[in-house]
């Protein structure tokens, strides 16, 4: 059941020039802090993919930080930040490992210059002539100055962007409210009895199977309670599989799905109490047999 205010919700914030300019100012920060970052775990370790992956990971929790805290939701603006953060963490890290040589800890390549510098170069029996016909340059194999060849600079940002667009996904679905300015957080989940579930599938006029196992279900609003409530009800198939339910209520399915929910943990507290109370009490030694 998708109303108009929740299909508005779930399409993600509106875009406002303020969140663009903090993106704008956000990304590029981002990005050369991690490529410093990288930077140093790389001169520990041996040159590979796993660091710009990394990065990419911790670039795209850290632009989730900054819209969650920011309370930004315009998703096209946070895709756009986060694979421009990548990008320029990439370019540093990889402009710094070309600097560098990409030496790790021993440095290794600094004591091999400074024993070739040390050595007397002598002299040329003869001079070379140049070619008779120049050499084009193949952009293909170009590469820096020490080796680098840009495929695998492309490569590299390539991973990063990837790592952290991946990580920005799952964040970015959650649903924005632009009233308040919030993103949907959980207000209240758990698993519920196959009564309850049939109950509340039949409120929120959900299809559900005869059998199936282990029901749950989730309620999300905004921080500032000013939208609609999204419910999600789960549960098992007998044969395999999970289904997955998303229902936006207003206020009155929410009285009547909140009224379900209470009944079925007074039940269970009234069940609880009767076990307890039906448990035998251990006689005392104490206290001597009438």
């Amino acid at each position: 059941m998708q109303t108009a205010l929740g299909r508005q919700v779930s399409s993600g914030g509106r875009f406002t020039w303020t969140g663009l300019a903090a993106m704008i100012v956000s990304a590029p920060l981002v990005g050369l802090t991690f490529a410093r970052v990288g930077e140093v775990v790389q001169s520990y370790l041996a040159p590979s993919s796993l660091v710009p992956v990394l990065m990419g990971v911790f670039i795209g929790l850290t632009i989730v930080a900054i819209t969650r805290f920011g309370r930004f939701g315009h998703r096209s603006t946070i895709f756009s930040a986060t694979v421009a953060a990548a990008v320029v963490a990439a370019v540093g890290y990889e402009t710094a490992l070309g600097g560098t040589g990409a030496v790790g800890a021993t440095g290794s390549a600094s004591a091999c210059l400074d024993a070739t510098l040390a050595k007397p170069v002598a002299p040329l029996a003869k001079p070379v002539a140049p070619p008779a016909k120049p050499v084009a340059p193949n952009e293909s194999t170009y590469q820096f100055p020490l080796g680098r060849p840009l495929q695998i600079d492309a490569f590299f940002a390539l991973l990063a962007a990837a790592a952290a667009v991946m990580v920005t996904i799952p964040a970015v679905r959650v649903p924005y409210c632009d009233r308040c300015g919030s993103w949907f957080r959980t207000i209240r989940n758990g698993k519920i009895d196959l009564p309850t579930s049939r109950r509340l599938a039949e409120l929120l006029d959900v299809d559900r199977p005869d059998r199936v196992r282990s029901p749950r279900y989730r309620l999300s609003a905004c921080q500032g309670d000013c939208g609609p409530t999204r419910c999600e009800l789960s549960w098992e198939r007998s044969g395999g599989g999970v289904d997955l339910a998303r229902v936006w209520l207003d206020d009155k399915q929410r009285s009547e799905v909140v009224a379900i929910l209470d009944e079925l943990n007074l039940n269970e507290c009234e069940a609880a109490s009767g076990r307890n109370n039906a448990k035998p009490q251990a006689a005392d030694p104490l206290i001597p047999n009438p």
